[in-house]
């Protein structure tokens, strides 16, 4: 069993990891803030469609 000085540490270095922005989040906060929720919202319409259009040409074949 993990002592409790390394269990709190491993718990801190966890939250850190999981609260700490990555780069997808990132580009939605700037782009959000810079050009506003419907361009962040569009964005992320048009890139559902090309991820969409994309995993149904590969199942396709």
């Amino acid at each position: 069993m993990l002592e409790p000085k390394l269990f709190s540490l491993y718990l801190a270095a966890l939250a850190a990891v999981y609260l700490a922005p990555g780069p997808d989040m990132a580009l939605v906060l700037a782009t959000s803030a810079g050009r506003g929720v419907r361009a962040e919202m569009a964005r992320r319409w048009l890139m559902g469609s090309v991820f969409a259009a994309l995993a149904a040409r590969l199942a396709a074949g």
